[in-house]
């Protein structure tokens, strides 16, 4: 698909977007409560233990990685890099183990014209490492091993809207990971829009919530609230 087409779309909804009136002192503490509330209901437990008390992670001693039992092409593995010649670093050689998982993943967030407003669909979505357990993420943040399945649990929420009828992409691009930790590995960026007469089957109205660009925007200035794949997809707009 152009660029050009992913432009005239972008600018459509610049349109719609621009009716959207920053919000309110209680309406910002009213999201703020109810981020805090899913925090405070958060019952996950997360406990750093060594490599060799993980059942499904085993030391690949003949290729010298770390990878999942599954096999070396699903989810990542854990790898060794030599850099060298690395002009304008602050040192130009140096090793690290690094992060590779060369089929990368999808982010895309939902959005649609709800009485006469473009929103924004975002989850509260748990991660290991996030500080504070939750915070506000794309409406589908998976990999393409997720989206296969091969944790053999269930297809992720809303992943069958990537190819609705009833939805437009606005724009996709492919964005690159963070370099220090991952090995080129990109994500492809997705902008979806929503036909207005579809009304999207949230898989859990307690964790899934529209939100305005401009909310979006005001909660950033928040520490830890919104991830930062939030940021990278909706920066074109």
């Amino acid at each position: 698909m152009s660029r050009a087409l992913y432009q005239r779309r972008i600018a459509a909804l610049r349109k719609i977007i621009s009716r959207s009136r920053p919000p309110t002192r209680s309406r910002v503490k009213a999201l703020l409560s109810w981020l805090a509330t899913l925090r405070n209901a958060h019952r996950e437990r997360t406990t750093r233990v060594p490599l060799t008390k993980l059942p499904d992670w085993v030391f690949d001693q003949t290729r010298g990685i770390v990878r999942h039992k599954a096999g070396k092409n699903k989810f990542f593995t854990v790898e060794g890099l030599i850099v060298e010649r690395a002009l304008g670093r602050e040192v130009t050689t140096w090793n690290q183990p690094i992060l590779i998982q060369k089929e990368g993943g999808v982010l895309a967030i939902f959005c649609q014209k709800q009485h006469g407003q473009m929103k924004f669909l975002l989850q509260a979505r748990f991660e290991p490492g996030n500080i504070h357990a939750i915070q506000l993420a794309p409406s589908l943040q998976a990999t393409f091993s997720n989206l296969m399945r091969h944790h053999r649990g269930t297809e992720p929420p809303l992943a069958e809207w990537l190819t609705h009828p009833s939805t437009t992409c606005v724009y996709k691009a492919r964005h690159n990971e963070e370099g220090a930790r991952f090995f080129r590995k990109s994500n492809t960026n997705m902008l979806m829009l929503i036909d207005p007469t579809v009304q999207l089957p949230l898989p859990d109205d307690t964790h899934y919530r529209w939100f305005t660009l401009p909310e979006i925007q005001t909660l950033m200035l928040f520490d830890h609230v919104i991830n930062p794949y939030v940021k990278t997809i909706l920066a074109p707009l």
